[in-house]
C-alpha cells in the first residue's frame, strides 16, 4: 500500500508542476519508473508490477528505449492458485521501438515492438507488439493503455498477451522545436 501512496503522491506533484512541454523536437529520459498493470497484476503483490526504463530517446514520432519490465510465467498449484516466481526471475530486459501517431494535443496512438534477446538475459527469447494510446500529463508523467500481443516466446509458459495500463514518470531533457 505504501508503493501505491508513493505513486499517487508523485502523480499529484507532477500535475501541480506540469507545464506545456508536449511540443518538443527530441527528448531523452533517464531512470523512468512506473507501474505495469495487466490481467496478472494483484494489488497485494503490486511491487511485482513496477518497471524501470533506464534510458529512452524520443525523436518526433519515434521512441527507442531499454526497459526492465515484469512478466508472468504461468505456474499454478493443484488448487489453481498462481505461484509467483522469485522477484528477480520475474523481470525482462528488453528493447522497445515505438511509433507514435499524433492524434490530439496530449493524446496519441502508438504501436510498439518489444524484443528480449536470450543472449542478454536468462535465456528468455521473446518478442511482442503493443498498441494503444499515450496520454502525457506533463513532461515527466505519461499514461499508456492498450493491448499486448505475444508474437513469439521460447517458453510456452510465458505469455504477455492482454490489456495493460502503464503509468510512467521520470525526468526528461527536452530540445524545443
Amino acid at each position: 500500500m505504501k508503493i501505491a501512496k508513493f505513486f499517487l503522491y508523485c502523480l499529484l506533484l507532477q500535475i501541480a508542476v506540469s507545464s506545456n512541454d508536449s511540443i518538443f523536437k527530441s527528448r531523452i529520459s533517464f531512470l523512468n519508473i512506473g507501474l505495469d498493470y495487466t490481467k496478472y497484476s494483484d494489488i497485494s503483490e503490486i511491487h511485482r508490477s513496477i518497471f524501470v526504463v533506464p534510458v529512452m530517446l524520443e525523436r518526433k514520432d519515434f521512441e527507442i528505449g531499454l526497459y526492465i519490465n515484469p512478466f508472468i510465467k504461468e505456474n499454478y498449484d493443484s488448487f489453481g492458485s498462481y505461484q509467483y516466481d522469485k522477484l528477480l526471475n520475474s523481470y525482462l530486459l528488453n528493447f522497445r521501438f515505438r511509433y507514435i501517431k499524433r492524434f490530439k494535443e496530449n493524446i496519441n496512438t502508438f504501436i510498439d515492438f518489444a524484443y528480449c534477446d536470450e543472449r542478454l538475459y536468462a535465456s528468455r527469447h521473446l518478442y511482442w507488439l503493443e498498441f494503444g494510446f499515450v496520454y502525457r500529463l506533463s513532461s515527466l508523467v505519461k499514461v499508456t493503455s492498450g493491448y499486448k500481443y505475444n508474437i513469439y516466446s521460447n517458453d510456452d509458459l510465458i505469455d504477455v498477451s492482454g490489456f495493460f495500463v502503464n503509468f510512467i514518470m521520470g525526468h526528461s531533457f527536452l530540445r524545443r522545436r
